[in-house]
């Protein structure tokens, strides 16, 4: 029996919901009016109370196919154009359910879908350890999911739960992913598949459920920094990040004016930027500790909060996700706060 890898000790990765009174019109596809529970970013106080909004388009033309290598987040409705819903970047999910597995081909990752996945619960440690000898419809080689395996699992426009109907034993509680955060001590992060909330939890007196995985990621971060351009290069995923001096806490603003931001953008003689929707920028979410943050090491222009342009499900167009790269957080913020854009652009 091969040797058994040890998780590192894991930190604080929370992503909270919170109520807003501001909104949106989808342009296509009402969605459900529950909204999500939560505290709001206390971090993120200042409000953005502009009247230079942009404006809505009920005949908005197609955008440019994405290439994009990720995966869609599952957002399909329009809540303001150029936002995650009209540009859908990103190929499509693609599942087949055969015994107690779920198949993902487009990644070519397998889910664990059995009853156990609710009925079973573990300490951090002991859910690693029944992921490494589960044998489920006749398969060893099962493993506790990443971080970065459950952003492509959930499916940022549902909710209750925030998953693919075909996946049939879901709970209400958290489940172990084999991730640690750098800046904390003795947690690891958990995800709530109702709402595709991630927290850090003790991982000795924290009792989760798990849903094992098997396959590997294809995501291998592999940045470039071109200093002459100030742009980093993923070459995995084959985008481009913004990286000039902009990218910084003081360039602040709201939802709206960050979608405007990127359109407008003109950087490396390109023209061609957007907001980057909540998988692309949860893609640079670094938990090697080797920055004391989760900020990758290529990047020379750092921030706090970042906009992504992926609408938060159930709230209506007013809270969209964002990342928090000092803490390696990801919360749902009301449109008006101020955050930054970290512009990207498809090259592949």
């Amino acid at each position: 029996m091969p040797y058994k890898y040890f998780i590192p000790l894991l930190s604080l990765f929370l992503i909270s919901c919170n109520s807003d009174s501001t909104t949106a019109q989808p342009i296509q596809n009402t969605p459900s009016t529950t909204d999500q529970n939560s505290s709001v970013d206390t971090n993120s106080s200042v409000e953005d109370n502009s009247s230079s909004e942009v404006p809505q388009d009920n005949n908005i033309s197609t955008v440019t196919k994405s290439t994009s290598l990720l995966l869609k987040t599952g957002q399909t409705t329009i809540y303001y154009p150029k936002d995650d819903g009209e540009y859908q970047a990103g190929r499509a999910r693609k599942y087949t359910k055969s015994g107690d597995t779920v198949h993902e081909a487009t990644q070519n990752l397998y889910w664990q879908d059995s009853s156990a996945v609710t009925e079973k619960s573990f300490t951090q440690s002991e859910a690693d350890t029944y992921c490494y000898y589960l044998i489920e419809d006749g398969y060893d080689d099962w493993r506790l999911p990443t971080v970065h395996d459950i952003m492509s699992l959930i499916d940022y426009s549902k909710e209750t739960p925030a998953l693919d109907s075909i996946f049939k034993n879901t709970g209400s509680g958290f489940l172990w992913t084999s991730t640690p955060c750098p800046i904390c001590k003795a947690k690891t992060f958990a995800y709530e598949e109702v709402t595709g909330t991630f927290m850090s939890f003790d991982e000795v007196s924290s009792s989760f459920h798990t849903r094992c995985i098997r396959g590997e990621n294809s995501y291998k971060e592999d940045l470039t920094r071109d200093d002459s351009k100030e742009v980093v290069m993923d070459n995995n995923t084959t985008l481009m990040w913004q990286d000039d001096i902009a990218v910084s806490k003081n360039n602040v603003m709201g939802f709206k004016k960050a979608i405007n931001y990127c359109e407008e953008l003109k950087l490396a003689g390109y023209s061609d930027w957007r907001l980057p929707n909540a998988i692309e920028l949860r893609t640079l979410l670094n938990f090697s500790g080797k920055t004391g943050s989760a900020h990758p090491e290529s990047f020379a222009n750092l921030a706090i909060d970042y906009w992504s342009s992926t609408m938060v499900a159930g709230s209506n167009g007013t809270k969209a996700w964002n990342g928090k790269f000092y803490e390696g957080v990801s919360k749902a913020t009301p449109i008006e706060l101020f955050l930054t854009p970290r512009c990207v652009r498809e090259t592949h």
